[in-house]
């Protein structure tokens, strides 16, 4: 590949993205498309749309951006837009993958309830279930729930598919919580991280500084850095720094653009303070990293 942008965008695996994904809802079994890749689901992002990959049974090698890991069920995996993913699964897995558009967490009536789902969407989550537990009977549940609304047509239905989605992520941040995975925190302080991560998405390859997102906020750069420090254990900077970094590792891992080209797509008019930057927070340089994940990708 000679571009991330190679990396496919896909609606549903195999299939092209159609104009408007917003609203889309889909839920199908991990058999569905695996079993006939030889359970394989190679390198892919989602633009504009959620999925959460819930496994019941078996096990699979998961890659989520540059990190690779074995698990086994039941486990679910919630990945935000743009998050590269892929799947090796132990043949004979079961689970489902739930797939939904932006719209269906970020209505009108989501300012009431973005403190609990906006951290667990901001980036690739592995939240892990025991056999017997209730969340997990629960989500089960909803998935199943979903399902029939898909092959119904009832009046309300959308509504219905829009809340039983909404029951789904709760099930999931309720587990998270009792995992300790995450530490409540009030809504307005998440809802402005979670704007800040939104503009940051948007403008990071344009090197905005901190005081360009706070103008934005509406915030002063000072409660934004507060805000990130409380809330994410890190100041404004480092975090711009991070989602930078993280978009040099999927090129550097993905592609095989160019180090300077790299470089210069992601704001740095000079190649080898980028590499100097890169070397400071990852303790090898560009190079060496392609390198050493030449065999990141599933197999």
């Amino acid at each position: 590949m000679n571009s991330l942008a190679q990396i496919p965008f896909f609606t549903l695996y195999g299939e092209q993205p159609e104009k408007s994904v917003l609203e889309s809802l889909h839920i199908e079994s991990i058999s569905t498309r695996s079993s006939s890749n030889n359970w394989v689901i190679r390198p892919h992002r989602h633009g504009q749309l959620y999925q959460v990959v819930v496994m019941s049974s078996g096990s699979a090698e998961v890659l989520l951006d540059e990190q690779r890991q074995q698990c086994n069920s039941p486990v679910a995996i919630c990945i935000p837009p743009g998050a590269v993913h892929a799947f090796h699964f132990a043949p004979g897995t079961e689970g489902s993958v739930l797939t939904f558009g932006l719209d269906l967490l970020e209505d009108q009536d989501y300012s009431h309830t973005a403190g609990h789902f906006s951290e667990l969407l901001s980036a690739p989550q592995m939240i892990r279930f025991t056999p017997e537990n209730l969340q997990l009977q629960r989500l089960q549940g909803y998935l199943s729930d979903i399902q029939q609304e898909l092959n119904s047509e009832r009046p309300g239905q959308f509504l219905v598919q829009k809340w039983l989605v909404r029951l789904v992520m709760m099930s999931l941040k309720r587990q998270w919580l009792d995992l300790g995975l995450e530490q409540q925190n009030p809504d307005q302080s998440l809802s402005l991280i979670r704007s800040f991560r939104h503009l940051v998405e948007q403008h990071y390859a344009e090197q905005w500084k901190v005081e360009d997102y706070a103008r934005e906020l509406n915030l002063p750069p000072a409660r934004l850095n507060r805000l990130c420090r409380n809330l994410l254990n890190c100041n404004a900077k480092q975090l711009l720094q991070e989602r930078l970094l993280l978009e040099a590792r999927r090129k550097l891992i993905y592609t095989r653009i160019h180090i300077e080209q790299i470089a210069f797509e992601l704001g740095f008019s000079d190649p080898a303070y980028f590499s100097r930057l890169f070397r400071q927070h990852q303790g090898c340089s560009p190079r060496e990293y392609r390198a050493q994940h030449e065999h990141t990708h599933c197999h």
